[in-house]
C-alpha cells in the first residue's frame, strides 16, 4: 500500500515537471525569457511541490488515522 502511494507520488512529481517545463518553455518563446526564468522557473516548482503536498494530506491523511486506530 505505501509503495503505491510512493510510485502515485513519484508519477506526479514527474508529470507536473513536464508540465512545469513546458510552461518554462512557452513563456520563453511567446511572452519574455526574463519572466520565464525569473517567475516560472523559480516559485513555480515550489508552488507545485506545495500543491501536491496538501493533496496528499488532504486525500491520505484521513486514512492514515483510520489505519493507525
Amino acid at each position: 500500500n505505501a509503495a503505491l502511494v510512493l510510485l502515485i507520488g513519484l508519477g506526479l512529481v514527474f508529470l507536473l515537471n513536464i508540465v512545469r517545463v513546458a510552461l518554462i518553455l512557452l513563456v520563453g518563446a511567446y511572452i519574455s525569457q526574463e519572466l520565464a526564468w525569473q517567475l516560472f522557473h523559480e516559485y513555480l516548482s515550489s508552488i507545485f511541490f506545495i500543491a501536491i503536498f496538501l493533496l496528499f494530506l488532504y486525500k491520505l491523511f484521513p486514512k492514515i488515522l483510520r489505519s493507525t486506530d
